[in-house]
């Protein structure tokens, strides 16, 4: 079970992140998720209940993206050019992610792996639908609405 300090130490390090003020409202979903914008992409932070506890922010890329060797063979080149993130297809998305330990991460480790996954999947999101189709979150042409979430959703 994930302990009540560590929920609230995430998510002040995460409103410090998102530069929120004292009365803006930290955005938190049913699944204990928190949504953040990034251009195209929406991604998410979150505990992860495993031994240890881990900090995992993730995103779904591509939604409704069917599974070929050519597309598995696109992600492992991607993932053979970048560190701190992966992507990966998985129930008929790609999704790209990151883990860290909970108990050990801090603010400038937390402020990395939200900007691995999130400008990951903006890039990869347009490269991937052009030749795999599916769904992206948002259009590259949508206004960046920081509480903006996807029709499906």
């Amino acid at each position: 079970m994930i302990e009540p300090a560590m929920t609230q130490r995430l998510h002040v390090m995460v409103r410090e992140y998102m530069q929120l003020g004292p009365t803006d409202q930290l955005r938190v979903d049913s699944d204990g998720d928190i949504p953040i914008r990034w251009e195209s992409a929406l991604y998410y932070v979150r505990l992860l209940d495993k031994a240890p506890t881990l900090v995992q922010v993730f995103c779904v890329v591509l939604r409704n993206v069917a599974k070929s060797p050519e597309l598995l063979e696109e992600l492992n080149i991607i993932n053979e050019g970048i560190v701190s993130s992966r992507v990966f297809w998985a129930e008929g998305n790609v999704i790209a992610a990151a883990e860290l330990l909970a108990e050990q991460i801090d603010q400038e480790e937390l402020a990395h792996a939200c900007w691995a996954v999130g400008s990951l999947a903006a890039w990869a999101d347009t490269e991937l639908h052009e030749q795999f189709g599916g769904e992206m979150v948002f259009p590259d042409d949508a206004p960046e609405d920081k509480n903006a979430l996807p029709e499906w959703s």
